[in-house]
C-alpha cells in the first residue's frame, strides 16, 4: 500500500505541475493573443494608409509629363522674351512720335 501511496503522491505532484505550466502556457497564449489582435489592428490601419497614399500617387504627374511641362515652360520663356524686344522696340516708336507730335503742336 506505501508503494501505491508514494507513486500517488508522485503522480499528484506530475499533475500539480503539468497544470501550473498548462495555466502559465495559456496565460501566455492570452497575452499572445491581444498582442497579436493589436498588431493586427495597427497593420490594417497602415495598410488603409498606403492605400489612401497610392490612391494621391495616382493623381500626380509622372516624370514624363513633368518633362514635357518643363520644355513648354522653356519654349514660353523664349516666346516672352521675344515679346519683350518687341514691346521695347514699340515703346522706343511710340516715344519718338509722342516727342515729334510735342515738337510739331509747339
Amino acid at each position: 500500500m506505501e508503494y501505491f501511496d508514494d507513486w500517488l503522491g508522485r503522480i499528484g505532484t506530475l499533475l500539480g505541475l503539468g497544470a501550473i505550466f498548462y495555466t502559465w502556457m495559456t496565460s501566455r497564449s492570452k497575452d499572445n493573443s491581444n498582442r497579436l489582435d493589436t498588431i493586427e489592428q495597427r497593420v490594417a490601419d497602415h495598410g488603409q494608409s498606403i492605400k489612401t497614399v497610392e490612391t494621391e500617387l495616382a493623381h500626380l504627374p509622372d516624370k514624363d509629363v513633368v518633362n514635357e511641362l518643363k520644355l513648354e515652360i522653356t519654349r514660353l520663356t523664349g516666346t516672352v522674351g521675344q515679346l519683350g524686344e518687341k514691346v521695347t522696340g514699340l515703346d522706343r516708336t511710340v516715344r519718338n512720335v509722342d516727342t515729334y507730335l510735342r515738337k510739331e503742336d509747339k
